[in-house]
């Protein structure tokens, strides 16, 4: 049975004259196959659309970067603007499910999550203190509670 690309869940194939032999002699009915997709580890799809996750540092999404991101034939190069929040979604255009019956593709959309260290040693605090008070913040607002609250130690 050959499986078009983009085919979807629950999708039902029909295979002319792969059934049962007719009544009396009379030609093979038709076979009809139903398609069930598994779950992706990394890709999760809607329609043509493709979803996926990627992780960066603090330091890439405040000044920017670029990333390679999964995509279902090979890896891309994604710039991730400077600023970019935790959640943000970036759209890959063509990178999706190939669209069953027509011409070209969905697209990928890949969300951003940005991850918090959660163990900091004593240089490091202190560096994250520096860019809180050029920021014009109140590092004794994050002292050793908080930060042990925040990144696990104090």
């Amino acid at each position: 049975v050959r499986i078009p690309p983009g085919v979807k869940e629950g999708t039902s194939l029909r295979i002319g004259g792969a059934g049962q032999a007719g009544a009396r002699g009379a030609g093979s009915g038709d076979l009809f196959v139903v398609i069930h997709v598994g779950k992706d580890p990394v890709f999760s799809r809607e329609n043509d659309d493709l979803y996926s996750e990627e992780h960066i540092s603090i330091p890439q999404a405040a000044v920017g970067a670029e990333i390679s991101v999964r995509t279902m034939e090979e890896p891309v190069t994604m710039k991730i603007p400077p600023g970019t929040q935790s959640g943000a979604l970036f759209r890959l255009r063509d990178k999706g499910m190939p669209r069953l019956g027509a011409r070209g593709q969905g697209d990928q959309f890949v969300r951003i999550t940005v991850d918090i260290p959660k163990d900091l040693n004593a240089k490091q605090r202190e560096l994250l203190r520096e860019f809180a008070k050029s920021l014009g913040e109140d590092p004794a607002r994050y002292e050793d509670s908080v930060l042990k609250k925040i990144f696990g130690r104090g």
